[in-house]
């Protein structure tokens, strides 16, 4: 139960006292079987029961408004630039489809993304109605999942996935890409080969943006792609103008 909730609760219970303070047919009803002593007692109360009823109000619309809530903000060529390569904060980019394990996982990620609300930005990407940003980072299925650092405005992936997850195998997901596990077994599982993660994530966001620099790397799974394999210059284009 969230603290929301808690506080939601005990405005209830409050408010319901307040109602027998005041309400004098249901007062009676209720305390009828009391002797006059406690009857008043409750009355003259009114004034404190009141005030916390407006209190727990308060702290429940406060607490609400405050506490950060994490969602999927939708992602194309034409918002790419400012809502991905612009980002303080690490992004987790979610290629989907209408597919169901890809509808499925987007309902795990945003489950396991309000553990990182206001760490990490989450953005999605169709797939089927943004094919130029999909071929500038190398995305064959879906789902795919990437978790991108943003350095100068090129992502250096963190980590990278394409299988349906739980929603606590989510949340580790992140956690091993924040704290730079994963990018450490990926290395690993390569044979040491240099900047994996990092030529990955420069040629998906030089695509994006249509630089003209890619390079060799992973793909977003972690497999290795062909060397000196860039993304196309055509998507490269189409990313960064928003075409």
């Amino acid at each position: 139960m969230t603290i929301e909730t808690l506080a939601l609760v005990a405005a209830a219970l409050v408010a319901l006292t307040a109602l027998l303070t005041f309400h004098d047919g249901l007062r009676n009803k209720v305390f009828g079987s009391f002797r006059n002593p406690i009857r008043m007692k409750v009355r003259k109360g009114w004034a404190v029961v009141l005030a916390a009823a407006v209190l727990s109000f308060g702290l429940a619309f406060w607490l609400q408004g405050t506490t950060p809530h994490a969602s999927f903000t939708e992602v194309t060529t034409s918002n790419f630039q400012s809502e991905v390569l612009q980002s303080n904060e690490p992004v987790l980019i979610e290629f989907y489809s209408n597919s169901a394990d890809s509808q499925a996982n987007l309902i795990t990620l945003t489950a396991a993304a309000q553990a990182y609300a206001g760490k990490v930005k989450f953005v999605k990407i169709d797939v089927s109605s943004q094919s130029a940003i999909a071929q500038a980072f190398q995305v064959q299925t879906v789902p795919e999942t990437l978790l991108l650092k943003i350095v100068n405005g090129t992502p250096q992936l963190l980590n990278g996935g394409t299988s349906v997850m739980s929603e606590e195998q989510a949340t580790q997901w992140i956690a091993d890409g924040l704290s730079g596990k994963a990018l450490q077994q990926m290395q690993q599982q390569q044979g040491g080969s240099t900047g994996s993660a990092g030529t990955t994530g420069s040629t998906g966001a030089t695509s994006a943006t249509g630089s003209s620099n890619a390079g060799s790397g992973t793909t977003p799974g972690g497999t290795s792609s062909p060397s000196g394999s860039p993304a196309s210059g055509s998507a490269a284009g189409t990313a960064g103008s928003g075409k």
